[in-house]
Formats: C-alpha cells, sequence, structure tokens
C-alpha cells in the first residue's frame, strides 16, 4: 500500500462493514459511526473525513466497474466527481479489492481486476487534467498489434476482419489472454455458431466462449441451455461487432459451485446450446434446481431499477435480489417478451446477492422513453418489474406469475423521476 496513507486504509477496512446486519444502509451507518468515533481514534479533520467518505463510498468502484460502460465518457465523469482527488482513488481501489476477495473463493478474477484496472486508469487521468482519449487509442491499437502478432501464421485476411469489427469495449475491457482465446476460436472454424471451454487452475469458474450471428433473444436461448443442464451462471459479458456478431463470454459453475471439467458435460451443454439458438421457439426449460440452504438464509431485498442517463444510446435495466440457479435465464426471458435486445449485460454475484445489469433497446432502435410510458410500455413496465422482483425473491414460478399478473396490476406503481428514467417497485399488497 505505498504512496496512500496506512492508518486511514486499515481503519477504513476495519470499518467499511461494521454496520452490516442492521435495518438501515450499512454505508451511512457506517459513515455515522466513524464520525463519532474520531475523537478516541485521535483523527485530525482531514482522516475523518477521507475515512468517513470510504465507509459511505466503499461499493462505489466496484459498482461503476461492472456495471457501467467504462468507454462511456459519461462514467469516467460520474466517478471523477464521486471520488474528486488521486488519493482517494487509491485509497478506494485498495478498498475495493480487499472488499471483493474478502467475499470468498471464486468471486474475484482476472476480468474484475481488469475492470477496476480500466477504471482506476481512466479517472486518474480525468483526475490529473489529461485527456484519457489519447491513451485509450494507444492501448487500442498495442491490443490489437498484440494480438495480431500472436496470431502470426494463420489467414492474415480473416485475422483483420475479427480484429478491425471488435467493439472498443472488447479491447479495454478484456485481458489479453481472453482476447487470443476468442480470435483462436472465431479462426478455428466457419460454422455459424462456435462454443468453446476454458478451464484455470486459479480460477473455481468454467469460461465459455460463443460467437454467434446476432439474432431475436439469443441471450435468452444461451441462458435456456444452461438452465436446462443445471448450470449456474456466475458472470457474463456481452460484446456485439460491426458484422452483427456476437461474442459472449460467461463464467460458469455446476450446482455445486464448481468448475466443469467433465468433457462429456461440456460437449453437452456445447449441443443444448446450439440446439436451443437454431430451434424457431425457445424451449422453455423445467429443470428444478437445488438451492443452496446458506443462501437461503440471507433476507435480500429485491430491486429494479431503469434509467437512461446512465448511457447516451442504451437504456439500463439494473437488477437486484437474491442470487438463485436459473435467475439470469429468467430475466433474459422477461426482457426478451417485451421485445427488447440485450446489446451488453453485466452479471456480478456477491455471495448471497446478484446485481445483473442489461444495456437494451427496443427493436426499432430506440430506448425506453419516459414519454412513451402510458402509451406503449406502461403494462409490459408493471410486468417486467413484478415478475422480476418476484422472481428475484424465488417465490413464485415465471409461467404462474404470468397467471397472477393478470388480476393483480393494481399492485404495482410506477415511479418517474425526471432526467433521472423510471424507478419501479412493488406496492406491498395485504
Amino acid at each position: 500500500a505505498g504512496g496512500v496513507n496506512k492508518k486511514i486504509l486499515a481503519l477504513a477496512i476495519f470499518f467499511h462493514d461494521i454496520a452490516k446486519g442492521r435495518e438501515k444502509d450499512h454505508s451511512e451507518e457506517g459513515e455515522s459511526i466513524i464520525r463519532k468515533m474520531s475523537r478516541r481514534l485521535d483523527l485530525d479533520d482531514n482522516e475523518e473525513e477521507t475515512i468517513a467518505w470510504l465507509v459511505l463510498d466503499h461499493l462505489k468502484m466496484s459498482d461503476f466497474a461492472q456495471k457501467r460502460d467504462l468507454q462511456d465518457p459519461k462514467t469516467i465523469s460520474d466517478f471523477s466527481k464521486i471520488v474528486k482527488t488521486t488519493e482517494r482513488l487509491k485509497l478506494l481501489l485498495i478498498l475495493t479489492v480487499a472488499d471483493i476477495r474478502a467475499v470468498g473463493p471464486g468471486v474475484w478474477n482476472n476480468w474484475k481486476a481488469e475492470l477496476l484496472k480500466n477504471l482506476f486508469n481512466e479517472t486518474f487521468l480525468s483526475l490529473t487534467g489529461k485527456t484519457s482519449d489519447e491513451t485509450r487509442i494507444n492501448n487500442i491499437k498495442l491490443a490489437k498489434e498484440k494480438l495480431s502478432s500472436s496470431l502470426n501464421g494463420l489467414e492474415k485476411e480473416r485475422i483483420n476482419r475479427w480484429i478491425e469489427n471488435q467493439s472498443n469495449e472488447y479491447w479495454l475491457s478484456t485481458t489479453e489472454e481472453t482476447r487470443l482465446r476468442s480470435a483462436q476460436l472465431f479462426m478455428s472454424s466457419e460454422d455459424e455458431v462456435i462454443i468453446n471451454f476454458f478451464n484455470s487452475k486459479t480460477t473455481p469458474n468454467t469460461e465459455m466462449t460463443i460467437i454467434s450471428r446476432n439474432r431475436t433473444g439469443l441471450f435468452k436461448r444461451i441462458t435456456a441451455a444452461c438452465a436446462d443442464l443445471r448450470i449456474n451462471i456466475v458472470d457474463a459479458r456481452i460484446f456485439t461487432d460491426k458484422e452483427n456478431k456476437i461474442l459472449d463470454i460467461l463464467w460458469i459453475q455446476d450446482n455445486n459451485h464448481k468448475p466443469i471439467n467433465d468433457e462429456i458435460r461440456l460437449e453437452r451443454l456445447s449441443a443444448r446450446i446450439i440446439k436451443f439458438i437454431n430451434e424457431k421457439n425457445t424451449l422453455i426449460t423445467e429443470s428444478k434446481f437445488s438451492l443452496d440452504k446458506r443462501i437461503e438464509a440471507f433476507n435480500v431485498t429485491p430491486l429494479v431499477d431503469i434509467k437512461n442517463d446512465l448511457s447516451e444510446r442504451y437504456s439500463v435495466i439494473e437488477v437486484s435480489g437474491k442470487d438463485r440457479p436459473g435467475l439470469l435465464y429468467e430475466l433474459a426471458t422477461i426482457i426478451s417478451d417485451l421485445k427488447l435486445n440485450i446489446y451488453s449485460a453485466h452479471i456480478s454475484t456477491f455471495g448471497e446477492q446478484a446485481t445483473d445489469v442489461f444495456y437494451v433497446l427496443n427493436y426499432d432502435g430506440s430506448k425506453i422513453l419516459q414519454n412513451r410510458l402510458n402509451k406503449k410500455l406502461k403494462n409490459p413496465i408493471k410486468y417486467l418489474v413484478g415478475t422480476m422482483i418476484e422472481v428475484s425473491r424465488g417465490r413464485i414460478p415465471l409461467k404462474e406469475f404470468k397467471k397472477m399478473l393478470q388480476i393483480q396490476e393494481t399492485n404495482f406503481r410506477v415511479f418517474c423521476a425526471p432526467a433521472k428514467g423510471l424507478f419501479l417497485d412493488k406496492v406491498n399488497s395485504n
């Protein structure tokens, strides 16, 4: 922790979760505790203010890295306003890494490290008054050159096609090893759907890469196939290239939270995904999962949030709730049923809580706009919120809730916040 105040860092790490388990927000409660104890801890004004801020906002860096588009200048601008100084940025990075790694085995991985590194670098440039555009362009150029060099000896025209078609997000948010594996997969076959699995000795997840032509409900079909074979998706990223090809990278586990090393099982999963993708209608899975009793013991308040101010181009749907197998498939099904295309998905799990963020557009390429709420999206929005909340709680099967919704629409309320998008929640019924 060279270059930072170790006293501030140590106390922030000690106090950041001290109020967890209380009824009120544990970050706000933790900040209050620090301020009450500052004299007993012999803190000067700067130390008190910095530690209190770290405790209050200790989840912010993780949230921005895993839920927001790091290539959007607004993301960096918003985060810079929260952090304010490079000293705070360094402290928050260390606290964030320590917090994520302490959740449990398998929660920390190279992908999260890459996201946090990119957010740190972009924010540091912003806070020091330096433009990050030139740095971003140089990093993309360097990544392309490294990949081209690594693939030397293969068909050059096809390599260049792959390299030039990928989005900036792909080059800036993936590791060098991931880029090499996905490019090698593309070069290995001209099939319409290509699937590959990778297991590392250092992570408890199996990395699954899928390259396919984009089509309606593609992500729903992939998650349906996984749910059908009792495969749990613990993280996912979606990239769309210039030719409308989709590159999906998913981290998966079996129902015992272990990586999948059985080649026969992986072959079955690959075949099932291809079958589900190619079916005219998405097959309905009825697989039943045994829920982890440790997860069942926790009470996680579900939340559905739809915002239009987080991205210039997309509407952003964020769903938080208790993690359980098959959750992602059911959420993807709801979004697909509402005629929304998923262009990016950010899937995160922290112990008992899952947070899934989807960047979406209507089929006509438009956002979910507030002024269309009463005309076109009133009932679908109610359906989206109610279903997602019930699914997040794991109380009612999706098909049963659809039936109930038809006679219980009065149980839902839509909150409109000007300039902040839509906030939606369920009204408690007696």
